[in-house]
């Protein structure tokens, strides 16, 4: 016997589309799973062998949607942890930081990198308090260094931090000031001999590799310059492998977002309408909206290099104060 099949009986499929707080949040990791839930009560009889006609009473009704997320992100995690904060790092170049190269390549997993040493000249006249290096130093206006080591110059002191200004500086000659943009020291003495150095300092965050790989690190211990040098030392081991002359650069923070929880009351902002959009074979769309929605239930997130980045979520509409009896969702098909 030939069965029918009806175009609303082929109608399913995974949604495309995942709206949350009315921005388009891409698609999910597995198909989601929409449910209603229905708490009901109805009352015994004497006598009667089941329920009766007219007595059913429906009081709950949960909409509900379970997905798995996709595209791991902090607003992401925030769903399943509601009312949590998320601080961004910019990890932006510091106005007096560092812009130097790499002294030396360094390996995937390395935990110290290289940085230069510029040797001074011999002399570096007094008479003129100018700092002259034997080849070019590429430092930059504001930059901060300091003499690793020192012959001569006096009134210069070794491990001082001093920022570098803009009178006469050029490719092998420079002045340094105490303070950001003042007045250029003076020193009484030549200097005969001596290193320059970036001022780098321990908990300060640096900026490794070129354009496209570039990896954020934590400063932890600061050792001595140059390619026979002790280094930097991280606060963890770099991802990529970098060449020497790729970048050094300081920069403000860790360029990394924070996410942070407190538990309490879940905060109005939390709540967000939630629409799931799928497409059936035969074209048609089947939309689920989800009215001041949250997700209240445990996350789980594997970690493993075979692992999707993506976590379970649970988004219950919440029903409206105002109208505690009103369904907050729909659900539509077109």
């Amino acid at each position: 016997m030939a069965t029918t099949i009806t175009p609303e009986e082929l109608f399913f499929g995974a949604p495309a589309s995942l709206t949350v707080g009315g921005v388009e949040t891409g698609a999910t990791v597995d198909a989601p799973k929409v449910s209603i839930e229905i708490t009901e009560y109805t009352p015994d009889f004497q006598g009667a062998r089941g329920p009766v006609k007219g007595t059913k009473f429906i009081t709950k009704v949960l909409l509900k949607v379970a997905l798995r997320i996709n595209e791991f992100s902090a607003t992401k995690l925030g769903w399943a942890l509601p009312g949590s904060v998320a601080a961004s790092g910019a990890g932006t170049v510091t106005t007096a930081g560092h812009s130097q190269a790499l002294a030396a390549d360094t390996a995937v997993g390395a935990t110290v990198v290289k940085f230069p040493g510029v040797t001074l000249a011999n002399p570096s006249a007094a008479a003129d308090d100018i700092i002259d290096t034997v080849a070019a130093h590429g430092f930059t206006v504001n930059q901060r260094v300091r003499f690793e080591s020192k012959t001569g110059g006096t009134g210069l002191v070794v491990g001082t931090d001093y920022f570098v200004i803009a009178a006469n500086l050029a490719a092998t000659t420079l002045q340094v000031s105490l303070t950001l943009g003042g007045a250029a020291v003076d020193f009484s003495t030549d200097i005969t001999a001596g290193v320059l150095i970036p001022a780098y300092t321990a908990g300060e965050f640096v900026r490794v590799g070129d354009s496209g790989e570039y990896e954020i690190r934590e400063i932890a211990t600061v050792g001595t310059s140059g390619a026979g040098g002790t280094g930097l030392t991280l606060d963890s081991a770099l991802v990529l492998g970098h060449d020497t002359g790729d970048g050094l650069v300081q920069v403000d923070d860790a360029g990394q977002t924070t996410i942070t929880w407190t538990p309490g009351r879940v905060p109005s902002g939390a709540y967000k309408d939630v629409i799931l959009t799928g497409i059936g074979l035969d074209g048609r769309s089947l939309v689920v909206e989800l009215d001041d929605a949250v997700s209240t239930i445990n996350a789980e997130m594997e970690f493993g290099d075979t692992a999707i980045a993506g976590l379970p979520v649970e988004f219950i509409a919440q029903y409206d104060g105002s109208a505690p009896t009103v369904l907050p969702g729909r659900i539509r098909i077109g």
